[in-house]
């Protein structure tokens, strides 16, 4: 097995995007208490160095700089799954940071609003973030249910109906992300 065919196999499981989201973790890390220990915004950071990263990681495996740019949209959407990635890496430091104080989703949120909110407010602003996105998703469900269940052939059972109301929140949620509605 040659070089090429061992990237190959790694990217085919997803081994190559925790690997370099784990490296885009230490480089924010070291950037953060280094170079942007002023900075106060840095959202962004994991995001932009898993790019980078990325970017490398293609032309190295790929044995071609010139890959990258021919495959820019494949190769933008891996690197977003790296800072992704590194960003759910940075929500579990924070929950553990925390003692277990914040919730999944808050966790998230705190990783994203660092240096955006004081850390004393950090963990109570980003429990009501989670909380309201979470209340809108919900009121979303019910909503989606109430007219599912006003027009729904008398065999769909109730369960079916609640699971394809958020099977639609989250459909339309992801969608409107990509701009596509």
């Amino acid at each position: 097995m040659d070089f090429t065919q061992f990237a190959e196999a790694f990217a085919l499981y997803g081994a190559d995007v925790l690997a370099l989201a784990a490296v885009t973790v230490a480089i924010c890390f070291l950037l953060k208490k280094t170079f942007l220990k002023n900075a106060k915004k840095n959202a962004f950071l994991p995001f932009m160095v898993s790019w980078a990263l990325y970017a490398a990681y293609c032309s190295i495996t790929k044995m071609s700089a010139i890959y990258v740019f021919e495959n820019f949209v494949g190769v933008s959407e891996r690197a977003f799954s790296v800072g992704a990635a590194a960003t759910l890496f940075n929500a579990v430091y924070e929950r553990l940071k925390y003692g277990g104080a914040l919730s999944e989703n808050a966790a998230i949120v705190a990783a994203l609003i660092e240096g955006y909110v004081s850390e004393e407010d950090a963990l109570n602003v980003a429990e009501r973030i989670a909380g309201e996105i979470a209340d809108s998703v919900r009121e979303a469900e019910e909503a989606v249910y109430a007219v599912l269940k006003e027009f729904a052939e008398e065999n769909v059972g109730d369960e079916e109906m609640k699971s394809l109301s958020s099977l639609i929140v989250k459909t339309l949620t992801a969608l409107q992300r990509r701009g596509a509605a």
